[in-house]
């Protein structure tokens, strides 16, 4: 108990070692004092989630990948404690970035950007880099209970939207203003979802960050997360040109394609098996 209150009380200060400290040691510390308090990391239903999605892996496989999925999963809730904090240098000594050129060249366009992503990864990192380097950005988030979100908040240079009390006027406002606007596509499934199809599950999804980019019409760039090291995070930005024409459950897989793609590659990152096997089973 008295562990635990430790920890708890910790993550304030902890948070500004990186300051007086460095970087690969600060993050090597808070892994070995701080864990995320989050029931999205309950071990036994991810890995119940895991036979099913990847029913084609034996026991072993999924006990490896469910120990690295925890892993970098803490790593991600670290970010959230030491990036907010961080000079615009130590940001660039961190990450490594693919494809911001895509941002600029939408930003050009004149009428915001929507940005979307999935959970995987250093995930709280997608939206704390683009602030840092000084664009306005917005996200939406579940905000309530959910501390990361708290911690990630310092570093948010437009406003940190709670997606369960959300307006869409607030969406809309922020393209107006050639802002960005960050979601994660795997997020609530909202009251109008689409079926996707995701690694083999038929799975819904919201189909409403494509709903406001069109309506808006506000380019489309997706984003992903992951871990090079500890202390290194990689952030790869792309678009993919899809007709507007097609179904939303269409256009919702085409965009979500690269994001898929990238969770095929290397599993041990991603952090929704749970969402997305218990919304293969609400389709059923």
């Amino acid at each position: 108990m008295w562990l635990a209150d430790l920890k708890r009380h910790l993550h304030r200060p902890l948070g500004y070692l990186p300051k007086v400290s460095n970087l690969s040691t600060a993050f090597r510390i808070m892994d070995a004092l701080i864990s995320a308090d989050d029931a999205r990391a309950d071990r036994q239903k991810m890995r119940e989630s895991l036979r099913l999605i990847f029913a084609d892996k034996d026991e072993a496989w999924i006990d490896q990948t469910l120990c690295q999925i925890i892993m970098h999963y803490n790593w991600a809730y670290i970010d959230s404690l030491v990036l907010p904090v961080l000079s615009e240098a130590d940001i660039d000594a961190v990450f490594e970035v693919e494809g911001l050129e895509l941002v600029d060249r939408a930003l050009e366009q004149g009428r915001g950007v929507m940005l979307y992503g999935i959970h995987y990864g250093r995930f709280w990192g997608g939206p704390i880099y683009p602030c840092k380097k000084g664009y306005t950005l917005s996200y939406i988030a579940r905000t309530r209970g959910l501390a990361a979100a708290h911690h990630t908040n310092r570093a948010i240079t437009g406003r940190m939207i709670n997606v369960d009390d959300f307006n869409k006027q607030e969406v809309y406002e922020v393209l107006q203003r050639n802002e960005l606007l960050m979601t994660m596509a795997d997020g609530n499934a909202g009251r109008k979802p689409v079926t996707v199809n995701f690694l083999g599950q038929a799975a819904q999804f919201s189909p409403s960050f494509i709903v406001f980019a069109r309506q808006m019409r506000a380019p489309l760039i997706g984003w992903i997360t992951y871990s090079i090291s500890r202390a290194r995070i990689g952030l790869r930005f792309m678009q993919v040109d899809v007709p507007e024409h097609l179904p939303l459950n269409e256009q919702m897989e085409a965009l979500l394609a690269p994001l898929i793609e990238r969770v095929q590659q290397d599993p041990t990152q991603w952090y929704s098996a749970r969402r997305i096997a218990r919304r293969a089973a609400e389709t059923i």
